[in-house]
């Protein structure tokens, strides 16, 4: 812990001395209410933002016939109760992987876009409170408008990262789905 003697005056939320966790955990709390207005007002918008494109994310797969298809396999899935019936949800499933993995890209990268951009407003207004600096979110969306491209980048090398990793999960499914009928078939 810190000396109290030593003790700096407070030009922001944070000291700048050592910190113990205390003090961090402090800063935290203190830096969320100096700007609570504004990190309320930048959620309200991300959220309403985020509410629309999801909106948008569902009324496309409601055209595509995304959810009912999603629905259906997951019915086939959980009542299957031989092993037929679970093969072949699992061939009605690597048959249409397209329209599963559209759902999931659309929904995916709506998401990382409004997470990432949040994350650049919300950062460049905690470190003006940090600093002892009250920034309103239509600064911080001044700061953040030029970084925009690079964020939305950002977001897609995430998702690209995203899609690797079930990428890893799911071609080993589709390889023994394509396995499984020749093995069934021998026996």
């Amino acid at each position: 812990m810190a000396n109290p003697s030593s003790e700096q005056p407070l030009s922001g939320s944070i000291p700048f001395r050592p910190l113990a966790i205390g003090d961090i955990f402090t800063g935290l709390l203190r830096t969320v209410k100096m700007t609570w207005r504004v990190l309320l007002a930048v959620g309200l918008i991300v959220g309403f933002i985020a509410g629309l494109l999801s909106l948008v994310v569902t009324f496309i797969s409601t055209l595509l016939g995304i959810s009912e298809f999603e629905q259906r396999l997951s019915t086939a899935a959980s009542e299957a109760t031989t092993n037929e019936e679970l093969l072949a949800a699992f061939d009605e499933i690597s048959e249409n992987l397209e329209i599963i993995i559209l759902g999931f890209t659309l929904a995916l990268i709506s998401a990382l876009i409004m997470q990432v951009i949040s994350t650049g407003v919300i950062t460049h207004i905690a470190a003006g409170s940090v600093l002892g600096r009250k920034i309103l979110s239509s600064e911080a969306w001044a700061r953040i408008r030029p970084r925009v491209f690079g964020l939305v980048g950002l977001a897609l090398v995430v998702f690209a990262f995203a899609i690797a990793g079930a990428a890893i999960a799911v071609v080993p499914i589709i390889l023994v789905s394509q396995v499984m009928p020749n093995v069934t078939q021998d026996f």
